[in-house]
């Protein structure tokens, strides 16, 4: 389905980024649950590990990817969706600021805290983008 009448959504920028973002964040929620130690060791290594709150913290990986699939198909959604994504990811990449000397290795804090503001700053742009474009008025 075409969100205009010329340009092919499989071609769009916000239908790409919201798949992509949205299968990250499935994906990323997975990974909490299934290998919490992992995830701690490689991805998340702050403070004392903690499987518990490591799979706490999926499940809102889990509900941003399902919504995020969920709204490739409802044209109304993608700003909402695409604007509480950015605002999650600002102030994910601001906690990791604040935090950018505590991480294990020390390197790992500067270099999360930059691929969180540019993901913050993408997912931004998309809301922007998917606000300025029109949207099949049928669409839910």
């Amino acid at each position: 389905m075409d969100r205009t009448a010329s340009r092919p959504l499989l071609r769009d920028p916000v239908t790409i980024g919201l798949l992509v973002y949205s299968v990250y964040q499935l994906a990323l929620g997975l990974v909490m649950i299934f290998a919490a130690g992992w995830f701690f060791r490689n991805v998340g290594p702050f403070g004392p590990r903690n499987d518990h709150y490591t799979r706490d913290n999926a499940t809102m990986s889990i509900a941003f990817g399902v919504v995020g699939l969920m709204a490739l198909r409802r044209p109304r959604w993608w700003v909402p969706v695409l604007a509480i994504f950015t605002i999650q990811a600002a102030v994910h990449a601001l906690n990791h600021l604040y935090d950018i000397d505590r991480a294990h290795p020390k390197r790992y804090g500067p270099i999360d805290f930059v691929l969180l503001a540019i993901s913050a700053v993408v997912l931004g742009w998309l809301t922007w983008r998917a606000a300025r474009e029109p949207r099949i008025s049928a669409e839910g």
